[in-house]
């Protein structure tokens, strides 16, 4: 597993970090510059206090960003990563005023996710396209909780994508939204926006523990939590005729 650690100041590793046989760690100075092609050598991501604008601008987008304080917090992400396990909340907000968001930066995506035949699991095909850089990424989710969930996660080449394509589920569609990312208070928000709703959106993020204190930003109205509503997940609405439910 390739890591990347972004700071002003590059740290010296522990060596409970380097020692560690499944992980390998890059150092990046904030200001070095980076594309999404960078981003997807790296299974995860984590700016390092401290850290400048340039490296939220350059790092926003990875699938996997996380802004931690310090090497003790590093470490927990780094065992929550190691887990496999995601925990997850997930919130309906009002349509949001996209251009009000731009101070932060947001980094937009066009997301098209394909699920296959599997009793057992969640099991997602993802097609991300951004900055005409397009990456295929596979996902079996085993959900333990609305909360959380086991999640396996591969990159695939077009060729590997396409080879999975006949296991579609026939009783499902695919589900196609923008997604922006932000960060906000050190927090690294995913904001989607679909085509078939005018007055909402659902903004989630992902956690390194259930307790986690969460502060949305200004810029999003907050209509309810969904996390436990099965009808806001991707999956659901891959098989749902109508989305006229609140």
């Amino acid at each position: 597993m390739k890591i990347a650690l972004i700071s002003d100041k590059l740290p010296q590793l522990p060596a409970e970090l380097t020692e560690k046989k499944d992980m390998t760690f890059s150092l990046f100075h904030s200001e070095k510059a980076v594309t999404p092609t960078d981003w997807f050598e790296y299974e995860a991501a984590y700016l390092l206090e401290p850290y400048g604008e340039a490296a939220v601008r350059n790092w926003t987008g990875h699938p996997h960003l996380r802004a931690v304080a310090d090497m003790e917090a590093l470490a927990v992400e780094l065992q929550a990563l190691t887990a496999d396990v995601e925990c997850e909340r997930k919130f309906l907000v009002e349509y949001p005023d996209l251009q009000a968001l731009e101070k932060y930066h947001p980094y937009r995506s066009k997301i098209e996710q394909i699920y296959l035949v599997n009793p057992n699991a969640t099991h997602r095909l993802r097609k991300r396209t951004a900055d005409g850089v397009t990456a295929y990424i596979e996902t079996i989710k085993i959900r333990q909780t609305s909360l959380k969930c086991t999640e396996l996660e591969r990159t695939l080449t077009k060729a590997e994508y396409e080879e999975l394509l006949p296991l579609t589920d026939p009783a499902k569609h695919p589900v196609v939204k923008d997604r922006y990312c932000f960060l906000y208070q050190g927090q690294y928000f995913e904001l989607d926006v679909f085509s078939f709703w005018k007055d909402r959106a659902v903004v989630e993020l992902e956690l390194s523990n259930e307790n986690a204190q969460i502060t949305l930003p200004p810029e999003l109205t907050l209509l309810k939590e969904v996390t436990d509503d099965v009808r806001y997940k991707n999956n659901y609405m891959a098989g749902a005729d109508s989305y006229d439910y609140y």
